[in-house]
């Protein structure tokens, strides 16, 4: 599934929860790094969350699968 509008990605949440692929792109980074969030458990430590929203406001590319090694990712 390709998304060209991701904003605040529901689709990408949608595909990951059936197991499909997908690529999602958004122009503002605010969306982005809202987006990402979705992705995180409500365990989730607040410094990583604040360390992933400074990463993607910056514009470096972040490794989502970090955040799956330490347990903290969206099942």
């Amino acid at each position: 599934m390709v998304d060209i509008f991701a904003g605040s990605n529901t689709a990408g949440v949608v595909a990951e929860a059936e197991g499909r692929r997908w690529l999602a792109f958004e122009e503002r980074r605010e969306y982005v790094a809202a987006s990402a969030f979705r992705f995180l458990t409500e365990n989730t430590p607040d410094s990583e969350r604040q360390e992933l929203y400074d990463e993607i406001m910056s514009g470096q590319s972040v490794e989502m699968d970090q955040y799956a090694r330490n347990g903290t990712l969206f099942a």
